[in-house]
């Protein structure tokens, strides 16, 4: 199912002063609160970044309990609960991952050859997602350099964990 923006909605939130790429959070009856992100086409997507199911209507009677929030207030929301998630689970929590991630970059950009990074092969996958976030996140230069980093540390870290696989056969 494609998500297109209705040019209504779009009207809407722009009252708000909410635009394309922009974030919103809405208060709900029970005083809890709804996290949205407008992408740059206008398509609203959850904390969970799947297309929300809001119309126009919903935005049109809801409009006094939306309110602007920054993108650092919706990527903490994020975080809660993805880390709430992860902690159901028995999975370790960003704050738990920080000095890992840490300790990883230090080993990764100082000691690459003695291959002490790829202790880090011993998480899951979304584990290892994670730890790579957390590191990108501190990295200098912008989208693509933060990406070019994350594409190369991950690319190693899915090697050494095929072959630590492999020789554990």
């Amino acid at each position: 199912m494609k998500h297109e923006p209705s040019s209504d909605l779009l009207q809407f939130l722009r009252s708000k002063n909410i635009l394309p790429n922009g974030y919103f959070s809405l208060e709900e009856p029970d005083g809890t609160y709804t996290f949205y992100s407008v992408s740059r086409s206008g398509v609203l997507y959850t904390l969970n970044l799947e297309p929300a199911a809001l119309s126009a209507d919903d935005v049109w009677e809801k409009l006094d309990r939306i309110q602007k929030i920054s993108r650092e207030v919706f990527e903490q929301a994020q975080e809660s609960l993805w880390d709430a998630r992860r902690l159901a689970r028995g999975l370790p929590t960003s704050r738990e991952l920080k000095p890992v991630a840490e300790q990883f970059y230090k080993d990764y950009t100082q000691h690459y050859a003695e291959g002490l990074w790829k202790t880090a092969a011993r998480y899951d996958e979304e584990t290892i997602r994670h730890i790579l976030n957390i590191v990108c996140s501190n990295l200098q230069g912008g989208g693509k350099n933060q990406q070019a980093a994350w594409d190369r540390m991950f690319r190693d870290l899915v090697q050494a964990k095929v072959f630590r696989t492999q020789r554990d056969i």
